[in-house]
């Protein structure tokens, strides 16, 4: 963070982090990333990485189309548990939504040991309770049919 990195460079970091298995975090805060390096690194790290789980990007310059693409990775990413950018950004809401999400699958997984066919499930009940509420879904929402119905649980075990 505030190494004064700009596209180029998180293009270049992108690049190079591509194949990389142990890292759980990156923070970039306050930089002058814009749209094309958030791309990059959403695209080649953030959307791909199997061990990251904390990105921060606060404090850059980032338009939609970064924000989109950040919008995209963390959507095909469940590891991700926390994703820090500005408020301002209009995806803002729905990236710390799919944060979220993360943070209650991810919780349910470990521990309750189930198999992660059931984050298919916890992502369906939550798209449906989401657009039934207007976007407000809580970790009750998620949780709630899988108390009152047990057989969602089996062969998921």
């Amino acid at each position: 963070s505030f190494n004064k990195l700009n596209d180029s460079d998180a293009e270049a970091l992108a690049e190079g982090l591509k194949e990389n298995k142990s890292l759980t975090e990156i923070d970039l805060r306050a930089n002058n990333i814009r749209d094309k390096g958030a791309s990059a690194l959403a695209e080649g790290v953030v959307s791909q990485s199997p061990t990251l789980e904390k990105f921060c990007m606060y404090g850059n310059p980032l338009g939609d189309n970064g924000a989109a693409a950040l919008l995209a990775a963390i959507r095909q990413n469940s590891r991700i548990q926390i994703m820090n950018m500005d408020y301002n950004l209009s995806v803002y809401d729905e990236i710390q939504y799919y944060a979220y999400l993360n943070q209650v699958g991810r919780r349910l997984l470990e521990v309750d040991d189930l198999n992660p066919a059931l984050w298919t499930v916890i992502i369906q009940r939550a798209q449906r309770t989401s657009l039934e509420t207007r976007g407000v879904c809580t970790a009750a929402d998620l949780i709630f049919p899988f108390v009152r119905d047990p057989s969602v649980f089996n062969g998921l075990r």
